[in-house]
């Protein structure tokens, strides 16, 4: 932020959520802190809240909005995800009703059958009515996708009309959580009836994200902003270098559209601890021990190697340098460890092992060799077994 002009933080998160941290960050919060700005991660589906709301994240929200404060340059917080439907469509009947009120009740005619329901009971519905009746299924999901669709096609065709009647960045607010309502609807129809591609789908939307976020900022500023992403290694890293290969995901996209002008940092790690949820028995995320990789690992060759090093070790992939040897070993495929939502200690090569070629995924790798876990903010006994005993 401070040495290369960052203009927002956009996040593996929800749009509505990172949108009270944004108003946080930039002074126009009625939140007195960013605790406070955090609540909009609790509860929701798909992101899980201990990603964003713990105590790293509420001291780099603290730092952000102490430095907009005193720079001419703010740098704002912005959600990619996809998992604030139902949130993101009131937004947006919301926005059209203080611009547009017909266009409002319009578009929450178009939304209903897609929001009347939560979106479990939305994939399952789905799910149902293909197993009863497969092409009258497939025409009801398109009739559902088309009214999104087209809320969202009114909004940008209707921009500068808007512009005039309301503020801009509200607008931009409106059309990304028009975005977020039909990328939705898409994923949540296929999650159970074509679970394999829900993935890319998800990906894309969040790809489109970016893309769209740099759009927005240029025509509100006047000039290209730098976008930093934060997301899990498996979404910003280039699938096209694992065996995941058929899979979409936010790297590949953002380097075939931006090309050179897309940098890729990854982040490893040899053990340690994690947050994380168990395979099962509870919903709340505890505190693991994170067994020591796997010795074929492309995180055992990093352990032997920079185990003794001070602090974090950063590769530079592209530029060696004194690291060139490692980094030619890391060119074969390894198994590379990924740690998710759940974590599985007793199944972890199945489970958390996806063979890669680390180079051609990342630019930047930061190998840290025995990591800690993010701390939570809520349910802290539940989460330390330590704790819970003393």
């Amino acid at each position: 932020i401070e040495l290369k002009g960052v203009s927002v933080v956009a996040i593996e998160g929800d749009c509505v959520a990172a949108a009270r941290v944004d108003a946080y960050v930039r002074g126009t919060s009625s939140a007195r802190t960013a605790e406070e700005a955090l609540r909009g991660f609790t509860g929701g589906r798909g992101t899980t809240p201990w990603l964003w709301r713990n105590k790293e994240v509420v001291h780099f929200v603290e730092w952000l909005r102490e430095r907009n404060a005193s720079s001419a340059a703010a740098c704002g917080f912005a959600g990619l995800d996809l998992f604030s439907a139902r949130a993101s469509a009131r937004m947006v009947v919301e926005y059209l009703e203080l611009v547009d009120p017909p266009a409002s009740r319009t578009a929450a005619d178009r939304y209903g059958c897609f929001i009347a329901a939560s979106e479990e009971e939305y994939s399952k519905a789905c799910l149902e009515d293909a197993r009863l009746d497969a092409r009258g299924a497939s025409q009801r999901v398109d009739a559902t996708r088309d009214g999104c669709e087209r809320v969202l096609a009114e909004l940008q065709a209707k921009r500068y009309e808007y512009w005039d009647l309301g503020d801009a960045e509200r607008h931009f607010n409106a059309e990304r959580n028009a975005e977020v309502v039909v990328s939705a609807q898409q994923f949540y129809a296929k999650r159970l009836t074509e679970p394999d591609v829900t993935w890319s789908v998800r990906d894309q939307h969040m790809a489109n994200s970016v893309l769209k976020l740099r759009q927005d900022l240029e025509l509100l500023r006047g000039a290209p902003p730098r976008v930093a992403v934060l997301a899990h290694n498996s979404h910003v890293g280039d699938g096209r270098a694992t065996a995941h290969a058929r899979q979409w995901n936010i790297g590949y996209l953002c380097r075939e559209t931006f090309g050179a002008g897309a940098a890729i940092v990854g982040f490893s790690t040899y053990s340690g601890h994690v947050t994380a949820l168990p395979e099962r028995g509870s919903e709340l995320p505890l505190k693991h021990v994170l067994k020591p990789a796997l010795p074929s690992s492309a995180e055992a060759l990093l352990h032997a190697n920079y185990a003794a090093h001070p602090g974090p070790k950063v590769l530079n992939l592209g530029m060696p340098g004194d690291d060139a040897r490692i980094v030619d070993a890391l060119r074969a495929p390894r198994p590379q460890r990924f740690v998710g939502v759940n974590y599985i200690s007793d199944d972890e090569r199945r489970r958390h092992y996806i063979d890669s070629r680390v180079p051609e995924q990342y630019d930047c790798l930061v190998y840290v060799d025995e990591t800690s876990a993010l701390e939570p903010l809520d349910h802290l006994d539940e989460w330390d077994h330590s704790r819970r005993s003393s």
